[in-house]
């Protein structure tokens, strides 16, 4: 029985297709194998781009997406390899920018919004990045002040800001700064404060006095004082009025201001050293002068109160100021009221005493007050910025009235500081004498 045909004995016949014989003297035909085809009794293996399963009489086409190297079966490209025509034995490369599609047949050009390195496959970009053009083999980093998306990248709104570059979100604005939107993130400054997140504009920025009253710096974020403007010294959180430290050898006496300040009256001649430095109100006041002697006159008026010279005056720390404190007017001799005057070798502010009495008083002027009536109490004092200073004379009496107030008390006629002494009524020996001068300074 010959190759490609079997035989029962008495008949010799072909192999059916499908099937074969490869030597001679066979009673049955082999079933082709995978990979081959049959046909005729004779087996054939499948040509490169074909193949075959077991049994069968002819080679199929490979199909596109596949490759067949002329094996049983076709092989599906792998997933960085495509094909798009039928017959083929390998599979082909997609070239950067590119990837393969999910059925293998074909490169697609990369989407906005992916990377594609060349590899068959596409990536999204990641947090962070992003690519806005087709086509791409690698994404680009966020730029600062921006969130990326995909294919785009979004501007940090206002209240917002991204200060480095690759931002995943954008970093709502914090206590103590204001964001305009993208990288931009201010801090308030010294002497204001924020104390709310997402703010986009400065007048979010509070003064630091707005919270607290004189105060120049703070916490940024609470407003929290921490330091006062000039003047001031913070206690307690609050920013109080600070004193003028000194010290001062002769006579004097401290109070408080109709304001609150701190009030200093020096009543004696002296040596005035600061021990911190600060800004005053200074007030120097004169002498006053004596009351009239006039021959015992009914009509002898008193002396005038000592001049006042008001001025903004800077102390200076570790100076040392001269006090010269004039002395009222000797009242037996008609005598007028020394001169008041404080300063240093650089600066010295200084008041003229007052005039002696004469026979009639009672004018009073800003710069000296005259006398008052005879058998009067003294003139008042000149008021001024609220304050009172150089006081009128006494009045004439069997003794001499007292002088007016001339201290910078709130009330006139308290003592005879800076007043005229009172006029006498019969003869010199009840001419009063003046009151002594003085220097006030209101801290400022």
């Amino acid at each position: 029985c010959p190759i490609g045909s079997y035989c029962d004995g008495t008949t010799k016949k072909t192999c059916e297709n499908g099937k074969y014989t490869d030597t001679t003297g066979q009673t049955v035909c082999k079933n082709c194998e995978a990979g081959y085809y049959c046909t005729g009794g004779e087996k054939k293996e499948c040509a490169s781009g074909t193949y075959s399963a077991a049994n069968s009489s002819s080679c199929t086409t490979c199909p596109v997406g596949y490759y067949c190297p002329g094996v049983s079966d076709k092989i599906l490209c792998s997933t960085n390899k495509y094909q798009p025509n039928e017959g083929k034995d390998t599979c082909l490369a997609c070239s950067a920018g590119s990837y393969v599609s999910n059925d293998r047949t074909q490169c697609l050009i990369c989407e906005a919004g992916y990377k594609c390195t060349g590899d068959g496959s596409k990536v999204a970009c990641g947090a962070g990045t992003y690519q806005p053009h087709p086509g791409q083999i690698d994404c680009l980093t966020c730029s600062a002040g921006y969130t990326c998306s995909g294919s785009t990248q979004t501007y940090c709104a206002a209240g917002t800001y991204a200060s480095s570059t690759g931002a995943t979100s954008c970093t709502t604005c914090p206590k103590g700064y204001y964001c305009t939107g993208g990288t931009n993130k201010t801090a308030c400054g010294s002497g204001k404060y924020n104390d709310l997140t997402g703010q986009a504009s400065s007048t979010a920025c509070k003064t630091c006095s707005s919270k607290t009253a004189n105060c120049s710096t703070c916490n940024a974020t609470t407003g929290v004082c921490t330091g006062c403007v000039s003047g001031y010294d913070l206690k307690n959180g609050v920013c109080e009025a600070s004193k003028l430290a000194f010290e001062f050898d002769g006579l004097y006496t401290e109070t408080l201001s109709t304001e609150g300040k701190q009030k200093i009256y020096l009543k004696s001649s002296g040596t005035f050293v600061a021990l911190n430095s600060r800004n005053v109100t200074l007030f120097v006041v004169g002498a006053g002068g004596a009351g009239s002697n006039s021959g015992g006159s009914a009509d002898s008026g008193g002396g005038s109160g000592g001049k006042t010279t008001k001025t903004s005056f800077a102390i200076t720390q570790n100076y040392r100021y001269v006090v010269t404190i004039g002395e009222g007017g000797v009242g037996w001799i008609n005598e007028p009221g020394g001169t008041t005057s404080f300063g240093s070798a650089s600066q010295t502010i200084s008041a003229v005493g007052g005039r002696r009495g004469i026979v009639w008083g009672g004018t009073k002027t800003r710069e000296q007050s005259q006398g008052g009536a005879p058998g009067y109490k003294g003139g008042d004092g000149i008021q001024f910025d609220c304050e009172w200073f150089s006081g009128g004379g006494g009045g004439a009496g069997s003794t001499g009235g007292l002088g007016g107030a001339g201290d910078g008390t709130s009330e006139p006629g308290a003592d005879n500081t800076g007043g005229g002494g009172g006029a006498a009524r019969y003869a010199w020996q009840g001419a009063g004498k003046g009151g002594s001068g003085v220097v006030v300074m209101i801290v400022d």
